[in-house]
């Protein structure tokens, strides 16, 4: 290893650590490194912690080692706690643009139970995207990538999952998002007979059709329902 000014370089990759709690290694964002890296060498350095943990750069690292050039990188002087590290992880995914899955994992390695909670409900739901559970459970997405999902909507969710999943055998958009959002959103509704639209969604099941967002999907349930009932909502 030798040092270039204030910045370090390396082709021993085996010193260096995969930090847990970072985002998972996205194979497309490699070769995209693969391709920049072999016509431009390594222009933005990563960042290491003290243990050698990658904490910025993971993915240029890999094409590091594919191409067998080294690894530009400074060294974090300051030592964090692991906790620390986490915290400035999730502070840099807003530019990063992590995914919903990348949160999800880092909350769960920090501990969250809100999250690990989640979860759960979202590897026995895998048919469903996250983003449409947390929007269920919620009632929207805003906080989550901050770590204020609150868990306590989540039985009212599989409930709804649950129910989509019973229409799958006639209506094959069952899973699609705006589809759920759409009946999160009209279940809320005064004098809404939950049971009463169960039944009534199997027997005019020719009813479902697909639509192009969430406003459409409403209406089209509002309709079902409210076919030859007195009672409209």
């Amino acid at each position: 290893m030798k040092k270039v000014n204030t910045i370090y370089e390396s082709k021993n990759y085996s010193m260096f650590k995969r930090m847990r709690g970072n985002r998972e290694i996205n194979e497309r964002h490699v070769q995209y490194f693969v391709k920049e890296l072999s016509k431009n060498g390594m222009q933005i350095p990563g960042k290491i912690n003290a243990l050698n943990e990658i904490r910025e750069g993971q993915h240029r690292f890999e094409a590091c080692k594919r191409l067998k050039i080294p690894f530009m990188f400074f060294i974090e002087k300051k030592q964090l706690t692991f906790n620390e590290e986490l915290d400035q992880l999730m502070a840099i995914q807003v530019s990063k643009k992590w995914n919903f899955k990348d949160v999800l994992r880092t909350q769960c390695i920090k501990g969250n139970l809100n999250y690990i909670r989640l979860k759960e409900v979202s590897e026995n739901y895998s048919d469903f995207t996250l983003q449409t559970i947390v929007y269920i459970s919620n009632g929207s997405t805003t906080g989550f990538r901050d770590g204020e999902f609150n868990s306590n909507g989540l039985l009212r969710s599989i409930r709804i999952l649950d129910f989509c999943r019973t229409l799958k055998p006639f209506f094959k958009n069952y899973n699609k998002q705006s589809f759920v959002q759409a009946l999160s959103v009209v279940i809320r509704k005064q004098n809404f007979d939950w049971e009463y639209f169960k039944e009534k969604a199997i027997n005019v099941s020719d009813k479902f059709h697909n639509c192009t967002n969430r406003e459409a999907f409403e209406e089209m349930i509002i309709n079902i329902y409210n076919y030859k009932r007195k009672h409209k909502i």
